[in-house]
Order: C-alpha cells, then structure tokens, then sequence
C-alpha cells in the first residue's frame, strides 16, 4: 500500500464492491499515515494493533471494540444491524521466523 497504484486499485475497488469493513496486514507504511490513508478509502474508523502491522478500517454502522492486542494479532468484538448479537474476529500477522512466533 506504500506506493500510489496500490492505493488507487485499492480505493476502485472498495468503491465498486461497497466494501464498508477492511483489514490490511503488513501496510509497508508509516503509521503516522492511518488516518489519512483512513479518509482516503472512504472509512469512518481505523484500529492498529499494538506493531502497527494490522490494519482495521470500517464504517459505520460497524461498531468496533478491542478485546485482545498484540504484537502478532489484534481481536475485535464487532456489532451490525443485521447480526444477531456481536461477532468475535481474530485477525493475525504470525511472524516469518519459528524463534519469533508467539503461541496465540
């Protein structure tokens, strides 16, 4: 996502698919940027785990909370209007090397 073609053909196709719930793994950008690049995709939110490398947009009527947080992982509880009660998402960034894994 470091390089403008990647965020144009990114910003196409959440326009064209209606995508309103995003989570990016290994941005290759600063996170300084997650806001702007938050407005630039058209979401209302954005969660970063705690070493930056995930990356949640959504909008509303999404509703977000973090329940677990990590170097290698980030859970949300999420709520919708069409779900019956909320759902619990686990997203992961498990690390290249077996030394630096962490049992989750």
């Amino acid at each position: 996502m470091s390089k403008a073609p990647n965020l144009r053909r990114l910003i196409k196709i959440i326009r064209l698919h209606g995508v309103q719930f995003l989570a990016i793994s290994e941005p290759k950008i600063d996170v300084s940027r997650v806001q702007y690049i938050r407005m630039r995709l058209s979401f209302d939110y954005a969660i970063v785990n705690i070493s930056e490398d995930l990356w949640i947009f959504y909008s509303s009527p999404f509703i977000c909370s973090t329940i677990g947080n990590s170097d290698q992982h980030i859970v949300l509880d999420i709520q919708h209007p069409s779900f019956f009660g909320s759902l619990i998402f686990s997203f992961v960034h498990a690390r290249c090397t077996v030394e630096d894994r962490k049992d989750l």
